[in-house]
Parts: structure tokens; sequence; C-alpha cells
């Protein structure tokens, strides 16, 4: 009999209020990344953003429609209109994919931070994980 715990095919997340649930293959593009810009910080009210990424055309709305900000200047954030949920975060510079906040995911398979990018930015008073290094922009 074996114990190995076998993930979704998909992976579902979703706003707090529930207006908007979406749905994307389980297997990810994109590394898990606490985000400490300012933007991130003011857009979520919170000391960082962890963030993942999956394909653009493989992220699929199956509830509602998310309403846009445009940040700065080639990228905007996707939300939900009703609670401000954040959701996704779309960039001209990687039009093959999306960002997606990791805490709107509903499942537990999430993968561990792998860095903090724009630490410079960040609250100083943020104690970091002293096993995660550190830089000012994500890596490429």
């Amino acid at each position: 009999m074996s114990t190995e715990i076998i993930p979704p095919e998909k992976r579902t997340g979703g706003c707090l209020c529930g207006a908007i649930r979406y749905e994307i293959p389980y297997d990810l593009v994109g590394y898990a990344d606490h985000c400490h810009c300012s933007m991130c910080r003011k857009q979520a009210a919170a000391v960082a953003v962890t963030w993942t990424a999956t394909k653009r055309e493989d992220f699929k709305l199956t509830r509602g429609a998310l309403t846009f900000y445009h940040s700065s200047p080639g990228c905007r954030r996707g939300f939900c209109n009703t609670c401000g949920t954040p959701i996704a975060f779309y960039a001209d510079a990687t039009p093959e994919e999306v960002g997606l906040t990791m805490c709107s995911l509903d499942d537990e398979f999430i993968e561990p931070a792998v860095i903090h990018s724009e630490f410079g930015s960040g609250l100083r008073q943020f104690v970091l994980d002293p096993h995660l290094p550190t830089q000012e922009t994500p890596p490429d």
C-alpha cells in the first residue's frame, strides 16, 4: 500500500468573497517569490506578497471577471472588484505568463518560496527567513 500523496491535475483559487474563481494546471511555470516592492505591499496592505506564475493560456476564470489597475508602465494587476482580493499580475515583459498570488490558491500543495525579491524597498522592521537569498529584482 502506497502512502504517496498524489497532487490533483488542476489547482483552483479565488477571492475572499467567492465572486472570482479560477483554475490552472497543477504544474506552475514560476517559483514562489516573496515580493517586497512598494506596489505589492500597498496593493495587499502587507509586508510582502508571495507570487507564483502559470502560462497565461492556462489561467481560466470559472466565475466572475477581474478588475484591472495599471500599476506601472507595462504592468496591470487583476483583483476582485467586490472584496478587493489581489489575484493576478500581468507584465508586458513576460507576455506568456500570469503572476498569481499564492494565497488566492485553495490547495495545500503550495511550494515554499525560494527568494525575497525587491527587498531593498521593503520594510526594515520585517524579519526575514535567513535561509532565503535576497535580491533587488526577480531573476529572469
